[in-house]
């Protein structure tokens, strides 16, 4: 005969599943492949530091999956036309974990979006001690009305020197370094702009950065 239950053994109470187990046990979940909604690191989604390089800039990223984000760049550098004012923003895709240990993970991610730049120097004046060149009578090279050169242009556009600032489409590539112990992310990034308006040119720039997720 099957033995009596025991009826003084307290049941066993079946251990509450907690809301989000990502982020109340994230080192758990941190190198999964799941695209869980707004994953960054430490399963935060919002950070924000500094980039390095060209531009020199102020930057923020915006996870809206594990893989997918948005970042954004608002910064200076420096060109023919003296100091440039930047802002750009791609969508990446974090598409390979090339490296995961306790500690950290890497991570490789390409992306696209735009970037807009403007040259104040065009609109309040060029100064004399800015480096000039014979203006080039080429249709493949724009002449600023002041008679030194610009950047090279690819395809001349009439007019696409009297603008002061450009317009183009940017592409992105880079390495991710996600800290383990500290919701930071560490960032190496080649920058690739073809600009679009007023005229058609090229332009490379580089970046080495850091991010603190604080949400």
């Amino acid at each position: 005969a099957p033995a009596p239950a025991d009826k003084d053994k307290p049941a066993e109470k079946k251990k509450a599943e907690p809301e989000d187990p990502y982020l109340t046990n994230w080192k758990e979940y941190e190198h999964r492949e799941e695209r869980l909604a707004g994953r960054g690191p430490q399963g935060k989604k919002m950070g924000f530091g500094v980039g390095i390089g060209r531009p020199l800039s102020l930057t923020g990223k915006l996870y809206f999956t594990q893989t997918i984000a948005a970042q954004a760049d608002v910064g200076v550098t420096y060109s023919w036309y003296g100091p440039e004012f930047d802002l750009q923003g791609q969508v990446i895709w974090h598409w390979q974990n090339i490296l995961v240990r306790p500690e950290f993970k890497l991570s490789v991610y390409v992306g696209g979006g735009m970037r807009a730049a403007a040259w104040p120097l065009l609109t309040f004046g060029i100064p004399p001690w800015l480096p000039a060149c014979q203006p080039s009578t080429s249709p493949t090279a724009n002449t600023s009305f002041t008679g030194q050169c610009t950047r090279p242009a690819f395809i001349y556009l009439p007019g696409a020197e009297s603008f002061p600032g450009t317009l183009g489409l940017q592409g992105v590539g880079g390495i991710s370094m996600f800290l383990t112990r500290f919701p930071v992310e560490l960032y190496a990034q080649p920058l690739l702009t073809l600009e679009v308006f007023p005229g058609i040119s090229g332009d490379v720039g580089a970046q080495v950065g850091a991010r603190y997720y604080f949400f």
